[in-house]
């Protein structure tokens, strides 16, 4: 063949290498030994071009090949008694798996969602289906406490130091949170399940913006004085710490809620510890729509971070560290002042702002999580525990979502 690019797959192209010797002069000794070498070598040359010809055909007919993407997988639980762990996905190496129960975890309405934050995981719990949806998550830079933000169809937590956060939609991979949500400080939940507020400005300029879930200002924003660390107060807005006591914070308006100690928080009540110039001091529970307060008898000494007021104001429920032991959950009636401990033990928190524990949004049930990194639910007024029947990875951070926020 004259044109190398005409040979088939299969075809042989037979190489003229030229005469054997010079056409003239006397024929050297041993001539018949010669061919045989050309023969060899041009048999050679055949095997090479036929093989690399078939690999080319191969290559050409070969389905194309397309990156692998992380799959989410279901897997059904054995009977109701049999605790499920989502880590048993027979795709371990999926950054989602989910598990199936096959039952209800809680009697609780349909739209009820548990999330729990952990180191290298998030898992969403859907209370009324009995399913859990474990998603990866990267390992936060720093370590330290980290703010988390649950909205309509996904999570997000940023940590309080300048280290990049991370959001997790619905059944979807984690993805490092866009900078829009900025580089140091706390999201914090908004006054409606649509937003959130985000930080920017400097240390010493601190200003939330209220932006939605991917980060589109709303163009309403609180300044706080001072370069204050913001914390929620339960109701969509902003508390902060100031000289002359703890302050709520709403667009344009900042108001002191007490020149004392911030116990507790809720949408409905604060609770808090004032004392006089002579140290004689009283808990005292505020209703922040009129504004009136009461006295309730409670001694609040020993309690660590500030509690979580249930959504109906009757109860708050708090973290205790007495002596050597871990930190215990306590639960205050807030018309009686009677405080009752529970038996669950609180681990340590790596959460911002009272993270450990959430109120159901009946007030009939406070979700916590126990030093082993287990997700219960308490009864309040009986302290009975109920264990949700599932093994998550450890958590330190829980909330809870429903269709009203």
């Amino acid at each position: 063949m004259d044109n190398r690019d005409e040979i088939g797959p299969g075809q042989v192209e037979w190489l003229d290498l030229g005469p054997a010797e010079p056409a003239d002069g006397p024929a050297p000794p041993r001539r018949g030994r010669r061919p045989w070498y050309l023969l060899a070598a041009a048999i050679a040359v055949a095997v090479i071009l036929i093989a690399a010809l078939n690999h080319g055909t191969k290559r050409k007919t070969a389905s194309p090949s397309h990156p692998s993407t992380a799959i989410s997988t279901e897997t059904t639980a054995a009977p109701a008694s049999t605790e499920v762990s989502p880590t048993s996905s027979p795709t371990a190496s999926s950054s989602v798996a989910v598990t199936n129960v096959g039952h209800r975890l809680l009697d609780v309405p349909a739209d009820w969602e548990l999330f729990g934050r952990g180191v290298d995981a998030v898992v969403r719990i859907e209370l009324a289906r009995g399913r859990v949806t474990r998603t990866a998550v990267p390992s936060l830079e720093l370590g330290g406490p980290a703010s988390m933000v649950v909205g309509p169809d996904r999570l997000i937590v940023r940590p309080i130091d300048i280290a990049a956060g991370y959001e997790v939609r619905d059944g979807r991979p984690a993805r490092e949170l866009p900078a829009v949500f900025g580089q140091q400080g706390p999201v914090l939940p908004g006054p409606d399940r649509n937003h959130l507020w985000s930080p920017t400005g400097t240390v010493e300029k601190t200003v939330m913006r209220l932006v939605d879930f991917d980060g589109r200002p709303t163009g309403v924003s609180i300044r706080l004085p001072d370069g204050g660390q913001a914390g929620s107060d339960a109701a969509g807005y902003l508390t902060f710490y100031g000289t002359g006591g703890v302050y709520d914070a709403r667009p344009g308006v900042i108001r002191r809620i007490t020149s004392g100690d911030l116990i507790a928080v809720g949408p409905t009540r604060w609770l808090t510890r004032e004392c006089d110039e002579r140290y004689h001091c009283q808990t005292i529970v505020t209703d922040r729509t009129t504004g009136t307060t009461r006295i309730v008898d409670f001694q609040p000494e020993g309690f660590g971070d500030i509690g979580v007021i249930a959504p109906d104001g009757s109860s708050a429920a708090l973290i205790r560290q007495t002596g050597d032991n871990l930190p215990a959950l306590h639960v205050i009636d807030l018309a009686t002042g009677v405080d009752q401990k529970s038996q669950v033990s609180i681990g340590p928190d790596n959460s911002f702002g009272g993270g450990q524990m959430a109120w159901s949004p009946d007030s009939r049930l406070l979700f916590v999580v126990g030093a082993n990194g287990r997700i219960v639910a308490v009864e309040p007024r009986t302290m009975r525990i109920l264990d949700l029947g599932v093994t998550t990875p450890p958590m330190s951070q829980v909330a809870v979502r429903s269709g009203s926020n």
